[in-house]
């Protein structure tokens, strides 16, 4: 009788660890990192929009095109500008090559539309 508690109570507890087995190795789906912040915050003044494009596309992209901030204040230029400009017009202001000019207008594209992103929260908040 023993005997066969004991066999009863092996074929009960087995299946139960191997049930715990598959559940610990099932795979799960991996969480997604919360986005990040928009660099900026609070919203910048109108007047300091421009370097703080500037600023959070050095940070951001890892290049300075802050010592060009007076040429750009100079032509009338702010960051919903940038993007309309030519780029050898960039080139010829900021002293840079193709690249780092056309990574700033696609920077400043995406840098304006958070901005206003971010006056519309605020706005209703």
């Amino acid at each position: 009788m023993n005997l066969l508690l004991t066999a009863l109570v092996a074929n009960i507890v087995k299946p139960t660890m191997a049930s715990d087995a598959m559940q610990a190795q099932a795979p799960s789906t991996p969480k997604k990192a919360p986005p990040p912040p928009a660099i900026f915050s609070p919203i910048p003044t109108p007047s300091a929009e421009l370097h703080t494009c500037l600023t959070d596309f050095a940070i951001k992209k890892k290049i300075d095109m802050l010592a060009s901030e007076s040429k750009f204040v100079d032509a009338g230029m702010t960051p919903d500008i940038i993007p309309k400009v030519k780029i050898n017009r960039l080139m010829e202001l900021t002293g840079s090559a193709e690249g780092p000019v056309w990574a700033l207008q696609a920077f400043c594209e995406d840098w304006v539309r958070h901005l206003a992103e971010k006056k519309v929260r605020t706005e209703s908040d």
